[in-house]
C-alpha cells in the first residue's frame, strides 16, 4: 500500500511540473525598484520603448552614470510575456551581433532597474533590446 501511494504522489508531481513547464521560463509579473537619481548620478541616455508586432509595449529606458556604475532604469514598463526575456545593451536597433548581456528581464509590468559597467561606451551601445533567448525574437527596442 505505501509503494501504491508513494507512486501515485510522484505521478500527481510529474504532471504538476509537466503542466507548468511552458511557463516556467517566463518573466516574473511584476516588479518595483525604487530609484531616485542623486547629484552624482548623470542621465546619459532615455528613450521610449517600441514593440515589434503583433507585440505591444509601454514604458521608458534611462541610462545614468555615477562614478561606480552605469545604472539601466526600465520605468513603467509593461510588456507581453515570452520564454527566456533577456536585456541587452546593442549597437543596432536590429540585432544583438554587437551587444553586451545585461540581465534576464525582470518582469514583463513595473519600474526597475539594471546596473552594469561604469566603463561601457554609451556612445556606441544606443539601444536597450527585450529578446527572446530562445527564439532570437526581438521584443521591443528603445532608442538612447
Amino acid at each position: 500500500m505505501a509503494l501504491k501511494n508513494t507512486i501515485i504522489i510522484l505521478l500527481i508531481a510529474v504532471s504538476l511540473v509537466a503542466c507548468n513547464k511552458d511557463e516556467k521560463n517566463n518573466a516574473p509579473e511584476r516588479a518595483f525598484d525604487v530609484y531616485s537619481p542623486t547629484a552624482n548620478d548623470v542621465l546619459v541616455g532615455d528613450g521610449i520603448f517600441t514593440a515589434y508586432e503583433p507585440l505591444t509595449v509601454l514604458g521608458s529606458a534611462k541610462v545614468y552614470r555615477n562614478s561606480f556604475y552605469h545604472l539601466l532604469r526600465f520605468e513603467n514598463f509593461s510588456i507581453n510575456n515570452g520564454p527566456n526575456l533577456r536585456v541587452y545593451l546593442s549597437k543596432s536597433s536590429e540585432n544583438i551581433d554587437e551587444s553586451i548581456n545585461i540581465d534576464d528581464l525582470k518582469a514583463v509590468t513595473g519600474s526597475f532597474n539594471y546596473t552594469f559597467s561604469v566603463n561601457t561606451d554609451m556612445q556606441a551601445f544606443k539601444h536597450v533590446i527585450v529578446l527572446s533567448d530562445d527564439n532570437k525574437s526581438i521584443y521591443c527596442v528603445a532608442t538612447l
